[in-house]
């Protein structure tokens, strides 16, 4: 839900293409890449949940992600990889290899 909150309002809000969502950001926040913390949006989640007997909105969860956008000197870069779909070219590859090496073995793990 949160995800697509943030999808949503920014194809809504945004009318320019110099900048844009920093989604390797969001993502990982939602995800909890490389590890988690106490009291993260999805304890936050439960507990509200517990104490008011529906799901929360998006805003009322406080672990929200911090920085939504692509900054810093690599944005224009990181932006333009991202649109032209070479970081989706990459990760394609890396599946169709996974695909061919559990194919290969019957098992992920090489076993």
């Amino acid at each position: 839900m949160s995800v697509a909150t943030l999808l949503a309002t920014e194809v809504n809000r945004s009318t320019g293409t110099a900048e844009g969502l920093d989604w390797d950001v969001i993502l990982r926040h939602y995800i909890r890449f490389p590890a988690g913390r106490a009291n993260m949006w999805e304890s936050q989640v439960l507990e509200f949940f517990r104490t008011n007997q529906v799901d929360p909105t998006y805003d009322q969860i406080p672990d929200q992600v911090q920085r939504l956008r692509v900054s810093g000197p690599d944005a224009v870069t990181r932006l333009a990889r991202r649109r032209t779909g070479s970081v989706r070219e990459e990760l394609e590859r890396r599946y169709i290899g996974l695909e061919e090496r559990v194919d290969y073995t019957g098992n992920l793990f090489g076993g």
